[in-house]
């Protein structure tokens, strides 16, 4: 599973606007860049001091944590936690350690990972005098991946470009793109950003697809389920034919020397808030045509490209049935590459920290 520390902003029930810290919140996706968090959120009690809880649920084995979250410091106390069932028995108790400030706020970390026991639980905190019960949760085995896993995968089927998504929007952004030396390549396909149409393979954009096939191999068997082959029933996992889509548009993206470019660009005058199919004409060399655009620095990402890449040819010679491997992929994943290298500092791929390791052991 690929896990990830995130914030959500939520709102509690008076209207206060608030950052909450999420734990360990798990994204099936992407994640990513995307990517899905699970709701966190206050308990029932409206008190000074408010218990955060993952409401999708915790794995049996995995680590189990609460947040304790206050508008006041509370002289840094120390507190503790109780987890209860819904009969009121205590099957956990355990303390609470103040983990500071943050945006305002000031919070405390409780650990009950050591509660393996599948069942209906709530906890209830006190830190500096002040209680709070949050929301009732579940534990149970695989619960994070039976509830977020497939939802994750729907997330990016709905966010394709290029195409038409029934009950979503229609055949979009075909006129994709204009390139920098003034010609039209097709640069279709992709994923919409989450608030816009544009497209980021400096961004979100070669994160998610790496982090789609990382999910993939993390837990092949479960993927490998007809359950996770409904929405294109071809013998291939869903989640492997979203990772495709991204990745047939990455391609597209990358240049003669290897380096891969940062975004689209929209051109059309006025509000962008329509829908994707009138958001351009659909019509190759009028007006509105997006182009495709590098930023100032080189694309940090783009050398992510190279992992998946290598990591989707892995996976269809060791793994797939239904997706043949592409010899073509390897050697474009090492254009990248050496792209990345030449550029790079000491010895290094030019790049985030992410796109580098995670490239360079899957080329290995």
């Amino acid at each position: 599973m690929l896990s990830i520390n995130v914030f959500c902003e939520c709102r509690d029930r008076k209207g206060v606007q608030t950052m909450n810290q999420v734990g360990k919140s798990v994204l099936l996706v992407a994640g990513v860049a995307a990517l899905l968090s699970t709701l966190i959120a206050a308990g029932p009690a409206m008190a000074s001091v408010a218990a955060l809880v993952n409401q999708v649920g915790y794995d049996t084995k995995a680590p189990k944590v609460v947040r304790v979250q206050s508008d006041t410091e509370l002289g840094g106390a120390a507190g503790t936690l109780a987890v209860s069932d819904p009969g009121g028995k205590t099957d956990f108790s355990g303390a609470l350690e103040s983990s500071g400030p943050l945006w305002g706020k000031f919070y405390w970390k409780g650990d009950f990972t050591a509660l393996e026991t599948s069942g209906r639980y709530s906890i209830r905190v006190s830190v500096g005098g002040q209680t709070d019960t949050s929301f009732p949760f579940i534990i149970e085995p695989n619960i994070l991946f039976r509830a977020t896993g497939d939802l994750a995968v729907k997330f990016f089927s709905i966010q394709r470009c290029g195409t038409t998504v029934p009950g979503w929007h229609g055949l979009c952004h075909m006129d994709d793109c204009k390139r920098l030396d003034g010609t039209h390549g097709d640069h279709t396909g992709g994923w919409h950003d989450a608030g816009d149409y544009g497209k980021f393979p400096a961004g979100f954009h070669p994160p998610a697809t790496f982090a789609l096939l990382y999910a993939y191999e993390e837990r092949a068997d479960e993927w490998d389920a007809p359950a996770y082959d409904t929405r294109f029933p071809n013998g291939v996992p869903d989640i492997i034919d979203e990772a495709i889509w991204g990745l047939d548009f990455e391609r597209k993206c990358v240049a003669a020397d290897g380096h891969v470019f940062a975004r689209t660009v929209r051109h059309k005058s006025g509000s962008s808030f329509v829908a994707p199919e009138v958001d351009t004409d659909n019509k190759i060399g009028t007006s509105d045509d997006r182009t495709i655009e590098d930023d100032p620095a080189p694309n940090g990402r783009g050398v992510l490209v190279a992992g998946s890449l290598a990591k989707l040819w892995w996976l269809s010679k060791n793994r797939l049935h239904g997706v043949a491997p592409r010899d073509e992929d390897i050697a474009l994943a090492e254009r990248i590459w050496d792209y990345y290298w030449s550029i790079g500092p000491s010895g290094h791929p030019y790049g985030d920290g992410m796109a580098q390791v995670f490239s360079a052991m899957e080329l290995y």
